[in-house]
């Protein structure tokens, strides 16, 4: 192992309450865990990420919250990932059973969550839906554009920001984002799978979805790293929150997760 890199087993200042966490999970997310986090070093540096070619888990080894242990679950779990294979999307069980993958799967949770924001009676549905999916507003006019701004304004102002389900006021003020750490995933996925017309303060940028996702599905990656993090976590608003929006989401990953701890 590099110099600069340390095992997991001397991060000292955190090596107890990781332990806590992991002995409290789930247990095919425990039995991955420990199975798989030994494999990586590890290295404290302010920008979050996990570095394949050398097995190295980046972040700030000094954090002091639970959104700091969240980004090591989170990154460790991409590192799983890697080690699998690619599994999300070289996994065929549940391909050749449903036919679809993750990022498949996540994008009809994405119009599902959409058509629910639709005004009751409004008739247009499926078109405004493929209008935000393929960010093309062209299409719309009269009525359907303004349900197509009416939704948009909703979700951004709402939904992104963890508020509840029914909440459809643009004009609300907008929570303390940092408490809202259940709504970060939605909040990327969302942003992902509709071009960032859908997105609350936490998201990935552009260049990470259309470059380097040219060469990995990155929606259907993150989208298994956070999952991952919120369950080993055990943080029930964040899992609640998370599967209200991508309910079939967190079922292939839950899936997922069973068959490669077997």
């Amino acid at each position: 192992m590099n110099a600069a890199l340390i095992p997991i087993t001397e991060i000292n200042i955190h090596i107890r309450e990781i332990c806590k966490i992991v002995e409290n999970a789930l247990p095919a997310y425990r039995s991955l865990f420990l199975q798989y986090a030994n494999q990586f070093g590890y290295v404290s540096s302010p920008q979050a990420m996990y570095l394949a070619p050398i097995d190295t888990v980046i972040l700030d080894l000094s954090f002091s919250d639970a959104r700091g242990y969240y980004l090591l679950f989170h990154e460790v779990a991409h590192g799983i990932d890697d080690k699998e294979g690619g599994a999300l999307n070289l996994l065929s069980w549940e391909l050749n059973r449903s036919g679809q993958y993750l990022t498949d799967v996540l994008k009809e949770d994405v119009r599902d969550g959409i058509r629910r924001m639709v005004t009751p009676g409004f008739s247009d549905v499926e078109q405004v839906v493929t209008a935000i999916m393929t960010e093309d507003p062209s299409i719309l006019s009269g009525q359907s554009r303004v349900e197509y701004n009416k939704i948009l304004q909703s979700m951004n102002n709402c939904i992104m920001l963890g508020r509840p389900q029914n909440c459809r006021s643009p004009n609300q003020p907008a929570p303390d984002q940092a408490s809202k750490i259940e709504a970060q995933v939605i909040s990327d996925i969302y942003g992902a799978l509709t071009g960032g017309l859908i997105e609350g303060a936490y998201h990935h940028d552009e260049f990470y979805w259309d470059v380097v996702g040219i060469v990995h599905d990155m929606p259907s990656m993150e989208f298994f790293a956070s999952y991952f993090a919120q369950q080993i976590m055990g943080d029930p608003n964040a899992i609640s929150y998370t599967c209200q929006w991508l309910g079939n989401g967190c079922i292939y990953a839950g899936q997922l997760v069973n068959e490669m701890a077997r």
